[in-house]
């Protein structure tokens, strides 16, 4: 999944409208956010997922800033399985 993330190979409203998959009548905003859904919102902007990721932290007990950028994130957390 990670590597799909990095490579933008998940399936987002944004992806799939790049591919011709999608119309742009058929591209919703999603959570009230007015944004198109992307791999950002989905996982680090979107106020459901921040708040998932915020019990996540709390629960490791961590403590830090969230980017909204999926590389920055990778590097931020790459340190915390123990394996660097």
């Amino acid at each position: 999944m990670m590597w799909r993330m990095l490579q933008n190979r998940i399936s987002t409203t944004d992806n799939l409208f790049k591919r011709g998959v999608l119309k742009e009548s058929q591209i919703r905003y999603i959570n009230g956010c007015d944004v198109v859904e992307n791999i950002a919102q989905i996982f680090f902007e979107c106020p459901t997922s921040v708040g998932v990721w915020q019990r996540i932290l709390s629960w490791l007990n961590y403590s830090t800033a969230m980017h909204n950028n999926t590389l920055s994130n990778l590097n931020q957390f790459a340190g915390l399985s123990g394996r660097g």
